[in-house]
């Protein structure tokens, strides 16, 4: 488990994702898309299956 505080981005606030979790999850950040979701208090971030 990573623990981690947001940071401020102008008036949004932001979480920095380790270049490692990006790896193992097989996200380019570059390319790929996202979907984020909610539930019982989580985030949720998948990578979307490619059109």
């Amino acid at each position: 488990m990573i623990e981690k505080k947001f940071a401020k981005m102008g008036r949004s606030w932001a979480l920095i994702i380790p270049p490692v979790l990006l790896q193992l999850l097989k996200i380019d950040p570059e390319k790929d898309r996202v979907n984020i979701s909610i539930e019982n208090e989580k985030i949720i971030i998948e990578k979307k299956a490619e059109e």
